[in-house]
Order: C-alpha cells, then sequence, then structure tokens
C-alpha cells in the first residue's frame, strides 16, 4: 500500500465542522504545496449531507500566482452554492468564517487575480447575491483591477462593507470605481484610505457622497486631499446622517475647509469619531473649537 506522500502530512484536517458551517482551512507558506491544496479543495465534500451546510474557505499565507488564479477559480465555480466566505488573508480567521465576505486583505493578488475574483463573482449567483464584506486591501490592485471590481460590484446587492485600502493605483481610474459606488446605496462601510486618489479623485467622489448617504464609517485618510477638493468633500458630508465614523486625516484642511464640515457635521448626529488632519490655521479659532466639539481626534 502506497504511503501518504510527506508533504500531504503537513496538512490539518480540512472538515472542520460548525452547526452551519464547514470548514476548508490551511496555513502554508511553501508555495510548491499551494497547487496540492486547492487539487484539495476541489475534491473537498463537508461531512455533513445537509445541502444549507455551507463552506468557508480559509486559505492563509498563500501567494497566488497567475496559474495559482486558474485553479482557485475552478475550485470556487464547483462550490459556489455553498460557499459562505473566502478568506485569502493572512489575518483570515474562524471567528467570521460565518458571515458572507471574501477577505484578501494584503494577499496582493494584482490585477489578475482581481480579474479572476470578479469573474468568480459575476457567475456565481449565490455567492455574489449574499456577500456582505468585500476586503481588498493593500492587493497590488492597479487601473485595470479597479475596472474589473467596479464590474463586480453591479451583482453583490447585499454587500455593506467594502475595503479597498492601500491600493494606490486606484486613484488613476479611480472615475471608474465611482460610478460604480454611485448605484450602492446599502453600503454601510467604505474604507478607500492609501489609494492616492490626488484633488481630481477627492473632487469626483466629493459628487458621489450624496448616493451612498447610508454611509456608517467612511475612511479617506493618506489620499493627498486639499485644497478645493477637501472643501467640496467637507461640504457634502452633510449627506451622510448617519455616519458614526468619519477618518480625513493626513490630507489638508484649511479653515474655509474646517468651516464646511463644521457645519456639515450639525446634520451628523450619530457622529462618534472624528480625525481630521492637523489645521493649517489658529488652533485657538472658532473654527477649530466648533471642530473639537465633536470629538476630534
Amino acid at each position: 500500500m502506497e504511503s501518504t506522500p510527506h508533504y500531504l502530512k503537513e496538512f490539518p484536517s480540512c472538515d472542520v465542522s460548525s452547526e452551519d458551517t464547514a470548514i476548508f482551512k490551511t496555513e502554508i507558506s511553501c508555495q510548491r504545496l499551494l497547487p496540492v491544496v486547492l487539487h484539495q479543495l476541489e475534491a473537498f465534500c463537508p461531512s455533513s449531507d445537509d445541502p444549507n451546510v455551507r463552506i468557508a474557505i480559509l486559505l492563509s499565507q498563500c501567494r497566488f500566482r497567475h496559474e495559482d488564479m486558474d485553479s482557485l477559480q475552478r475550485s470556487l465555480r464547483l462550490h459556489h452554492n455553498r460557499i459562505s466566505h473566502i478568506s485569502l488573508s493572512p489575518r483570515g480567521s474562524e471567528e467570521s468564517a460565518s458571515n458572507a465576505h471574501l477577505d484578501a486583505e494584503t494577499a496582493d493578488i494584482g490585477d489578475v487575480g482581481a480579474f479572476k475574483l470578479c469573474r468568480v463573482l459575476c457567475e456565481c449567483d449565490g455567492f455574489a447575491s449574499a456577500l456582505r464584506e468585500l476586503h481588498l486591501g493593500y492587493c497590488g490592485i492597479e487601473s485595470k483591477g479597479i475596472s474589473y471590481i467596479s464590474r463586480a460590484l453591479g451583482k453583490l446587492p447585499a454587500l455593506c462593507s467594502l475595503s479597498l485600502d492601500g491600493n494606490e493605483g486606484i486613484g488613476s481610474n479611480f472615475v471608474v470605481l465611482a460610478e460604480a459606488l454611485q448605484y450602492m446605496t446599502h453600503l454601510l462601510h467604505l474604507n478607500i484610505s492609501n489609494c492616492s486618489l490626488g484633488s481630481h479623485g477627492a473632487r469626483v467622489f466629493s459628487t458621489i457622497i450624496p448616493f451612498v448617504y447610508n454611509l456608517k464609517s467612511l475612511q479617506l485618510t493618506h489620499n493627498h486631499i486639499f485644497g478645493r477638493s477637501m472643501h467640496r468633500i467637507c461640504a457634502t458630508i452633510s449627506s451622510l446622517t448617519d455616519i458614526r465614523l468619519l477618518d480625513l486625516s493626513n490630507n489638508s484642511l484649511e479653515e474655509q475647509g474646517a468651516r464646511d464640515l463644521s457645519r456639515s457635521l450639525t446634520c451628523c448626529p450619530m457622529l462618534t469619531h472624528l480625525c481630521v488632519p492637523s489645521p493649517h490655521f489658529p488652533p485657538n479659532s472658532q473654527t477649530f473649537n466648533a471642530l473639537t466639539h465633536f470629538s476630534c481626534t
């Protein structure tokens, strides 16, 4: 009888089932083992025969190449009717495995990986229609990748949280993303920090803020926003009447923008956490005092 190859012995049991979720989990750092893991994923069958049992896929520490993304895409298609959660992030955990979300934070999938994942979302209606969180921060996504993501957003009617922070290439094609965001009135949490929006991207974003009026948190830190672009964003924050967290830090805030922001925040009674840039005006001014009234940190 042929013995089990040594590298297969390195994998823990993949079927760790809770009452309603079967978890396919492995943590590897060796690139040569990834094809084996993906082959196991294709053959994965939960121990329960209950069709209502969902599948959570946790593949942390993996670095996906072009051919690996092809295999992953094939595996996701096979299981798409039962998938509840996909994590390609080193920070993925079982605690959130029952929530419908796709987490690839820091996975460095790039534009190719974004294309493959978005194609799965467009083809797998069951998973896409239930997806509530999409985390693609620091994934190396650039101009083409954000185009793929923008097209896929229209297939996600339940999405309430979107994180694209740290993908600096987004700024050069932000208009495409903005066009998709203006139809996402159901979005509650948006993080586009460290995306190099610049003045042009900020101006574009200010025009779609009234369309995402249900936001509870908005993070725009480290985006090179200043001058009139910051003024426009500050003036339109008044549309976010349910906002709890607003982070505009590490940009540039002048007195006119701060004045617009303080007026807008009077329309935001739920705000509990506010981060703004260091003011470029006297700290004892009336405008500064108005901002500190909103628990500025």
